[in-house]
């Protein structure tokens, strides 16, 4: 079984999985640590990335201090996931050389492994980047003739994957400062007990008004074919 990293265990500790009706919610207890707790920092996602990839699949995500950075999606959870599934193949030997190998082919492995592993990091940091991948799939080349079909088919194949598979994930809607945007995040003060999300299909805007002494603004939106209205504050 692998181990796991500090990321993994931190997020462990300060986490709990809870059960709201049908709703599976991640709540981490971030008021050790340092910042604002969001995903738009990236020492933020690294910690929520890894130790959410261990977790069952949730389908919200909240980042607690005397606020709380609400993800009401389940976007964060599948892509924590995916990268827990794509480093078992990173840390998987097989990932890199058929089963018969000899003796150069081990010290190749444990190099290629090693610049792997290094790399991980920054795509826990970064998974909307691909550019670190590709930068090193341009610079790999095979030691000698005799291991270029390997070279090809199993680590660049490796490293094509991992491209492949965060591409098909919410990554390409995503740059490295407006993770809160795209998923919606919202922002719960601790004197608010509860936060509402406005439906994700077509609504119109049918009456919106001031509060007195400019407390804010209140819209009123109808989903499109439910005829119930929402308010948002």
């Amino acid at each position: 079984m692998r181990k796991m990293g500090n990321a993994e265990k931190r997020f462990q500790k300060q986490s709990v999985i809870k059960q709201s009706g049908p709703i599976k919610i991640a709540e981490c207890d971030c008021r050790g640590c340092d910042g604002i707790s969001s995903l738009n920092l990236e020492l933020c996602r690294r910690c929520v990335f890894s130790g959410l990839g261990v977790e069952e699949e949730v389908d919200r995500v909240t980042l607690k201090r005397s606020y709380k950075r609400i993800y009401p999606t389940s976007k964060v959870s599948k892509l924590a996931k995916r990268l827990a599934a794509l480093k078992v193949a990173v840390w998987d030997r097989s990932s890199y050389s058929p089963k018969k190998k000899g003796e150069k082919c081990e010290a190749c492995i444990d190099r290629r492994m090693k610049e792997m592993k290094k790399l991980w990091p920054d795509l826990l940091e970064n998974p909307q980047n691909l550019s670190i991948l590709n930068d090193f799939e341009e610079k790999t080349k095979p030691p000698s003739e005799k291991c270029a079909d390997c070279t090809e088919k199993k680590f660049l194949g490796l490293i094509r994957s991992i491209k492949s598979t965060l591409n098909q994930t919410v990554c390409n809607d995503l740059s490295s400062s407006d993770y809160d945007e795209v998923l919606k995040a919202r922002v719960q003060p601790f004197f608010v007990e509860g936060i509402w999300k406005p439906p994700e299909g077509e609504v119109e805007l049918i009456d919106s008004y001031d509060l007195p002494k400019g407390r804010g603004k209140v819209k009123i939106y109808q989903q499109k074919e439910k005829p119930v209205p929402f308010y948002q504050l």
